[in-house]
C-alpha cells in the first residue's frame, strides 16, 4: 500500500508482462561501468507516450500463475445481488458482484476457504493447482473454495461510473459487509451450513480485510491468514522507501545503493544547467527537457526514476521476472562508477523496464490525467481514492533513503487527491480518514483471535503490518528473505527453507484455529 502506494502481479508469464510491464533483459547490462542498452537512443520523438500513474503498480500483489492443466472447468463463475449500501436500510439499490467457486476438492465436513480480492480484477487462478498455497491447504483439508471480487474493481461495478460522488460506496467497511453477506448467501444457497468452519485468506490490502473480517464478523469467519497486510494507516509512509533502500543493501550490497544515491545526487546538479537538462532528457527518453520551474513535474520525474527500485523491492522475484529482481537491476549499478556513469546506469534501469515506442512525456499533468477519468478502467483511480480518503499510504522519500528528499512528498500526493477528486480532498481530509481507519480497525493492535499475520522483511509494506504476536491465538510470522505476499503462492522448488517453514506454520495455524488445537477433530489431512 505508500500513498502512493503503489504498487504489486494478479496470473501467468504473459499476464504479468501485460499488467506489470516488460521485464529487464535476463543478462542485465552494465557490470562495472554503465553501458547504454541497445536501441534505447533510437526512438521516435514525435510519438509522445505517457507512463500513466506509477504508484498504483506498487500496491497490487503479483498474480498467481495460470496453469494450463485442463482443470479450468472445475471453477465456476457466478454473480449475485449485493447491496450497494449496507449501512442505509432505506437504500434498496443492488448490483451484481462476481465470485469464483471450486468444490472439486470438497468432502463432507470439510471447511470453506474464501480468498479475498482487492484493488484489481479478481483471478480464478487462485483456485487452480499451482495458483496458491490456499489451494494446497484446500487439498489437505478437503475444503470448498471461493474467490470474491472487490466492489468497484474488475467486473464488480456497483455504479455506472466512478465519479467522486459514487466512490463514497468504496470503503473497507462496505467491502467487509460484502464478505459477510456473501457468506450468508452461501448458507442460503445450501453451499455451506451455518456454523461451518470458514477461513479467509488475503494479501496486501485484502490482508487487512482478512484480519478485519475476523474482527468484525467472528460469528461467520473463524480464522484468517493476513499476508503482507498494512493494517496501520499512515499519511507520510516514509518507511516504504527506507525499506527499499535497506533491501537494496541486503540483496545487492552497499555498492549498488551508493551508486543509486550518487546518480540521483548528480541529476539534481545536472538540472541546474542547460546542458545538464539535455543530458537528463536524453538519458530518460523524455520528449522535452525537464521543467524545473514546476515542482510537480520534478516530483513525478523523481518518483518515476525511483519506481523500478521500489517495484523490485516490493516483489523481488529473482526466479521469474527480472524487472522485479533487485539483483538484476543492481547489475546496472555495480562498479566504481563516476557521477555521470551513475546517472547513465539509472537511465539503463529505467529504460530496461519501459521499452518505449516513442519519447516519454514525464510531466505531472500527463501522467496523472487518468486519475480524473470517471470510466471504469484498470483500478488506478479507485485505489488512489482509497488512499486519499481512507489510508494515506503516501510513499515519500523523506526518510533515511538513497532517494532525493523533498520530492514526491506529502504535498505532492495531496495535490493528486485534490486534482482527482476535488478540493475537499485536502490534507485535513486525509488526516481524518487515517485517524478513522486506525480507530475503527485497531491500528497495530487489533483485538482479534485466530488471525495469523505473515510478512517478508524485504517487502516495504511490512513496516505497517503486525510483526509480533497479538496474543497466543493470533501469531505473527516474519520471513527474513521474502517480499510482498510471497507466502500466498504455491510451493516452488526455489523456495527457501525459511519460506517452507513459514507455510508449515500457516498450515498448523489453520488446523488449530478451525479445529481448536492441532489434535482437534479435523478432517484427515492429505499428505
Amino acid at each position: 500500500m505508500r500513498a502512493a502506494v503503489l504498487l504489486l502481479a494478479v496470473l501467468c508469464a504473459c499476464l504479468a508482462q501485460v499488467e506489470l510491464g516488460a521485464s529487464v533483459p535476463a543478462g542485465g547490462e552494465a557490470r562495472g561501468h554503465a553501458h547504454v542498452l541497445p536501441g534505447v537512443t533510437r526512438f521516435n520523438r514525435t510519438q509522445r507516450q505517457p507512463l500513466k500513474y506509477t504508484r498504483y503498480d506498487r500496491q497490487r500483489r503479483p498474480p498467481p500463475p495460470v496453469r494450463h492443466n485442463g482443470l479450468l472447468h472445475v471453477v465456476k463463475t457466478g454473480f449475485f445481488d449485493q447491496l450497494l449500501d449496507h449501512f442505509d436500510i432505506s437504500n434498496p439499490a443492488t448490483w451484481q458482484q462476481r465470485y469464483f467457486a471450486n468444490d472439486a476438492l470438497y468432502e463432507k465436513d470439510g471447511p470453506v476457504f474464501l480468498f479475498i480480492e482487492g484493488e484489481s480484477e479478481a483471478s480464478s487462478a487462485w483456485l487452480q493447482p499451482g495458483g496458491s498455497y490456499m489451494y494446497q491447504l484446500a487439498k489437505m483439508f478437503k475444503a470448498r473454495m471461493y474467490v470474491l471480487e472487490h466492489r468497484f474493481f474488475g467486473q464488480s461495478q456497483p455504479t455506472k461510473d466512478i465519479s467522486t460522488a459514487n466512490l463514497k460506496y468504496l470503503s473497507p467497511d462496505q467491502a467487509l459487509a460484502d464478505l459477510a453477506y456473501f457468506i450468508e448467501h452461501l448458507i442460503e444457497w445450501g453451499e455451506m451450513q451455518r456454523g461451518q468452519k470458514l477461513a479467509v485468506f488475503g494479501g496486501s490490502y485484502p490482508g487487512n480485510l482478512a484480519a478485519w473480517a475476523r474482527l468484525k464478523y467472528p460469528h461467520l469467519v473463524h480464522a484468517a491468514v493476513a499476508s503482507s497486510a498494512p493494517v496501520r494507516a499512515e499519511v507520510d509512509f516514509k518507511e516504504y522507501f527506507e525499506v527499499v533502500t535497506q533491501s537494496i543493501r541486503t540483496i545487492s550490497g552497499n555498492e549498488c545503493a551508493d551508486n543509486v544515491k550518487k546518480g540521483f545526487d548528480r541529476i539534481e546538479k545536472l538540472l541546474l544547467t542547460t546542458d545538464g537538462l539535455t543530458t537528463v532528457q536524453k538519458t530518460f527518453l523524455m520528449c522535452d527537457p525537464p521543467n524545473t520551474a514546476n515542482k510537480l513535474d520534478m516530483d513525478i520525474l523523481y518518483e518515476i526514476i525511483a519506481n523500478p527500485f521500489a517495484g523490485a523491492a516490493q516483489y523481488n522475484r529473482d526466479n521469474s521476472y527480472s524487472q522485479y529482481s533487485l539483483k538484476e537491476q543492481c547489475k546496472f549499478m555495480l562498479g566504481d562508477l563516476t557521477d555521470d556513469e551513475a546517472v547513465q546506469a539509472l537511465g539503463n534501469v529505467f529504460t530496461a523496464s519501459q521499452y518505449p515506442f516513442g519519447c516519454l512525456d514525464l510531466t505531472y499533468k500527463t501522467n496523472t490525467a487518468n486519475l480524473k477519468s470517471i470510466e471504469y478502467d484498470d483500478g488506478t483511480r479507485q485505489w488512489v481514492y482509497m488512499t486519499c480518503a481512507i489510508f494515506g499510504y503516501f510513499q515519500t522519500a523523506d526518510g533515511n533513503t538513497v532517494f532525493p528528499k523533498g520530492y514526491f512528498d506529502v504535498p505532492y500526493f495531496e495535490q493528486q487527491c485534490k486534482d482527482a477528486f476535488g478540493e475537499n480532498y485536502n490534507d485535513t481530509m486525509v488526516q481524518k480518514g487515517v485517524l478513522r481507519t486506525n480507530t475503527v480497525f485497531g491500528d497495530w493492535n487489533p483485538d482479534v483471535e485466530n488471525v495469523m499475520f505473515v510478512n517478508g522483511m524485504i517487502d516495504p509494506w511490512h513496516s505497517l503490518s503486525v510483526l509480533e504476536d497479538v496474543n497466543e491465538k493470533s501469531p505473527a510470522v516474519v520471513i527474513s528473505s521474502t517480499s510482498h505476499c510471497y507466502d500466498m503462492y504455491a510451493d516452488d522448488p526455489s523456495d527457501s527453507a525459511e519460506l517452507r517453514q513459514a507455510r508449515e506454520k500457516i498450515k498448523q495455524f489453520v488446523q488449530s484455529a478451525l479445529y481448536e488445537g492441532a489434535n482437534g477433530d479435523s478432517p484427515t489431512l492429505m499428505p
